[in-house]
């Protein structure tokens, strides 16, 4: 296995002199290709910079980030939008869709800046919508008109535009109802199974953690402890859905 992420000794800390904030301190993690993690904590903990420092939104005050194998804090801007733009996808607690686009617009805008246009563009629009279980009556909705977990699944389509090989998700099930949740967690890790795609989930939530190969909880911007293993096979319900991972001891 390849690794797709790995952080070596990285602290990355706000301010300076007395005023000083550290965020992170000494932070070592791999993530495999092919890995769901899951990064747990309290409010503050860090877990929203480690997911900045991975999308290189951030640099760290020290150690190294590595994404691809890349060190980050040597690409320049451009290099580091590229990397987002075709090799990272991101889903977050807000949705953060464009609310003057339809909901097809939305994903196909992406799909645009890597030069997929006119038909082709519509053709994989429509299949990444199809397949997040998005329905072609709501295609041409703004967000404004579709529920929260509806907006969720639409996030996922443009995450998945460019075929990104690792997947970054903060927060994602924050702001749907226990239900909408679940079914956004589902389809995460149902991404994780038939795309092979590597998935680092920030959540605050016990069972959204679950759905992780991998647990890694942080404390005071620090690891202090990892639990899981590995890509273990997808664990599937008589009605044939993906549910959380549960390793043999549980």
């Amino acid at each position: 296995m390849s690794l797709v992420v790995e952080l070596e000794n990285v602290t990355k800390e706000y301010g300076s002199g007395v005023a000083v904030s550290r965020s992170l301190a000494d932070v070592s993690l791999r993530v495999e290709e092919g890995e769901f993690v899951s990064i747990m904590g309290p409010s503050g903990c860090g877990k929203s910079t480690l997911l900045n420092l991975v999308a290189g939104l951030e640099l760290p005050s020290s150690g190294r980030v590595l994404v691809g194998g890349d060190d980050l804090a040597r690409m320049s801007d451009r290099e580091l939008s590229d990397l987002r733009l075709r090799y990272l996808g991101f889903i977050f607690q807000s949705f953060n869709l464009l609310p003057r686009l339809t909901v097809e617009q939305n994903v196909s805008w992406r799909l645009g800046l890597i030069g997929v246009t006119g038909r082709l563009a519509r053709d994989r629009t429509a299949a990444l919508l199809e397949g997040v279980g998005v329905p072609p009556t709501a295609w041409t909705r703004h967000p404004s008109e579709l529920s929260g977990g509806e907006q969720q699944r639409v996030a996922a389509a443009r995450a998945l535009a460019t075929e990104p090989k690792l997947l970054l998700a903060d927060e994602p099930t924050g702001n749907l109802d226990s239900q909408s949740g679940r079914m956004i967690l589902d389809l995460l890790r149902s991404m994780n199974e038939k795309r092979n795609m590597s998935v680092v989930m920030v959540t605050h939530d016990t069972y959204a953690g679950t759905y992780g190969h991998r647990t890694v909880r942080l404390k005071d911007g620090r690891i202090v402890r990892q639990a899981g293993e590995m890509a273990p096979s997808v664990e599937r319900s008589e009605e044939g859905q993906v549910v959380p991972f549960r390793r043999r001891s549980d």
